[in-house]
């Protein structure tokens, strides 16, 4: 099985300002894919996701505030490798012991130091 997806959502957060200052909003685009194979007892899982968040003035302009207006670029990438063994103690029913490795970039701007918002 491929799967494909896209989600964007406008508006989604009010970023807190100071006084006299218009309200900002946090934009957010994701794109991601993913394939599951099937093989006899062994099952894998590839996931890749991407995500680019802007904020934006209330007007719909990009902001010029660098302590607001930097674009956070997200990578996520997941491999799952699982293999189906009889249940031991259910007759009849499986259990699938599951390896999986998750790698998340979370970057602000290309500044590794703002790991995790």
């Amino acid at each position: 099985m491929i799967a494909t997806e896209v989600g964007y959502n406008a508006h989604d957060t009010e970023v807190t300002v100071a006084a006299g200052e218009s309200a900002r909003w946090k934009d957010t685009l994701v794109v991601g894919a993913e394939s599951v194979l099937h093989l006899d007892e062994l099952s894998a899982l590839v996931e890749y996701r991407w995500m680019r968040q802007t904020t934006n003035t209330d007007i719909g302009e990009p902001t010029n505030n660098a302590n607001v207006d930097i674009p956070r670029f997200v990578n996520i990438f997941v491999l799952q490798a699982g293999y189906a063994l009889p249940c031991p103690l259910i007759q009849g029913a499986v259990v699938e012991p599951v390896a999986r490795f998750t790698n998340m970039d979370y970057n602000r701007g290309g500044r590794d130091s703002d790991s995790f918002g």
